[in-house]
């Protein structure tokens, strides 16, 4: 018997004669299922299983140790109120029935029935005790089902609240991003502007110097200021490109380009540039597809990367310089699509989020005065940029850095040129 099937059962124990039997077919006569237990602990042990209601006799109890049997009801759930319905012969009042007091102590929720009774009176009393629990047993419906409610609100609330600081953490990210994008795009036009316009005033500064120098004898002494004068004049010029190239204005000559030749060609060039005390590995898939860029301005850029690379590895390292192809669903300044990643990895110093931050903006450098112009990173990302690509950078202090250079991938196969490497 299940304990849902229990829970309409009465229990009796009359351990005296035949009452236990004859409780029990007055009951079955009224369709109420029993179960005779031979004993009190028996009864103790009978009630975990589920009961309607316990039928017992006043001599089973008198003068028996009921702690067990108090200890159960006393430790019952807070909807549980277990009916008795207690046989004596001396009836329920205290005046006649000294016992009646210690048995309303004992089991709380008692209904005295005095014999000799009358059946319809004993089964009366018997389907007002299983009303009385079912209603018991409909209270702990709702309560487990109020708990479970609790519960699933309760995770409701906690998953909202993780809901709203996420929604609220990728807000303030988005709008971060957002506000960083702005300035770089503002910082883009206005470097735009000074370039092109300092690229219009250097150009006829340029020429003239050089149609000086050819109308001057070679061995004139003024030709040493104007060759100093040119010198200074072309520096600035590779400056205005590189301030051009985060501007995202230079002119590019794009096409496919085969990146793993192309790296492979720049591999004696890259190890000239750095230390001795740095190794460089290189390399690229297998069936890396080509990529649509400028040759010339990608060298630069990962030339530009290996030596920062190389200035952040004072005593020496490792530069991974790595190429593979990937695809995207968006996101990060991509469109979906394929494109090829060149990764520039080094276990160098690495930079802190504030640097990390600003690293790609125009004449921000943390090298010391005169050892950088600050537009390394800056040049990569314009080009990168102008490309449809982006350029990422991860670092941590003491752990290295990672920049990578996204490009589109190429829809048709690279040039010939660029098949082989080229020797720089």
């Amino acid at each position: 018997m299940t304990a849902g099937e229990r829970s309409e059962t009465a229990l009796i124990l009359a351990p005296l004669g035949r009452d236990a039997a004859i409780a029990a077919g007055m009951l079955r006569e009224y369709r109420i299922p029993s179960v005779i237990c031979p004993d009190l602990d028996s009864l103790v042990r009978e009630l975990s299983g589920g009961v309607g209601f316990v039928l017992v006799t006043e001599e089973a109890l008198v003068g028996r140790d009921l702690r067990n049997l108090s200890g159960w009801i006393n430790d019952q759930p807070e909807w549980s109120d277990l009916p008795f319905v207690v046989l004596t012969r001396k009836g329920g009042g205290l005046e006649r029935n000294p016992e009646a007091g210690r048995l309303l102590d004992a089991l709380r929720n008692v209904t005295f029935l005095e014999r000799p009774f009358h059946p319809t009176t004993l089964v009366s009393l018997a389907r007002a005790a299983l009303r009385a629990r079912l209603r018991q047993y409909d209270a702990r419906a709702r309560l487990e089902d109020l708990q479970r409610s609790e519960e699933r609100l309760r995770m409701a609330n906690e998953t909202l609240e993780a809901r709203v600081d996420e929604r609220t953490r990728d807000h303030e990210l988005a709008l971060a991003k957002l506000h960083e994008a702005q300035k770089l795009e503002t910082l883009g036009q206005l470097t735009g502007g000074v370039a092109h316009d300092f690229n219009n005033l250097l150009t006829p500064v340029i020429g003239n110097l050089d149609l000086l120098r050819r109308r001057m004898a070679p061995t004139d002494p003024s030709q040493r200021l104007i060759d100093a004068g040119m010198q200074a004049a072309s520096r600035a010029a590779t400056l205005v490109q590189r301030l051009l190239a985060f501007a995202r204005r230079q002119d590019l000559s794009v096409r496919s380009v085969n990146v793993g030749a192309l790296l492979e060609g720049m591999s004696d060039l890259i190890r000239r540039s750095l230390d001795p005390a740095i190794e460089v590995r290189i390399s690229h898939s297998a069936d890396l597809p080509p990529a649509r860029v400028d040759p010339n301005q990608l060298e630069l850029a990962i030339l530009n990367l290996a030596i920062n690379a190389r200035d952040a590895m004072p005593r020496g390292g490792t530069l991974h310089i790595e190429a593979d192809s990937v695809t995207t669903e968006g996101g990060g300044g991509l469109q979906p699509g394929d494109y090829v990643r060149i990764a520039v990895r080094d276990n160098g110093t690495g930079m802190d989020q504030q640097t990390l931050a600003r690293a790609i903006e125009p004449f921000f450098s943390t090298k010391g005065v005169g050892k950088g112009t600050g537009l390394g990173l800056s040049m990569v990302h314009g080009l990168a940029a102008q490309l449809g690509g982006v350029l990422n950078i991860r670092s941590r202090p003491g752990e290295g850095t990672t920049a990578e250079i996204w490009l589109p991938e190429a829809p048709e196969a690279a040039s010939s040129q660029d098949l082989e490497a080229r020797p720089l």
